[in-house]
């Protein structure tokens, strides 16, 4: 899963991506679980979706939902 950092956040830029570990589309890590919650309020980060045909970014989710 990757995420795109819109905030500094975690000794990361804004407009930096980080790939995270996940279990069926849930961070593996607390963190980062609490970071997409908190997205939904203050838009820190958001998840990067690619297209699987293209690799292509085809945008992100601000929302409570982790999917995959």
């Amino acid at each position: 899963m990757k995420i795109l950092i819109n905030k500094k956040l975690a000794g990361h830029d804004a407009g930096s991506i980080v790939e995270i570990v996940s279990h069926g589309g849930i961070p593996a890590e607390n963190f980062w679980r609490r970071r997409l919650r908190d997205a939904a309020i203050d838009g820190c980060c958001q998840i990067v979706k690619e297209d699987g045909d293209s690799g292509k970014k085809v945008g992100a989710s601000k929302t409570k939902e982790v999917t995959e």
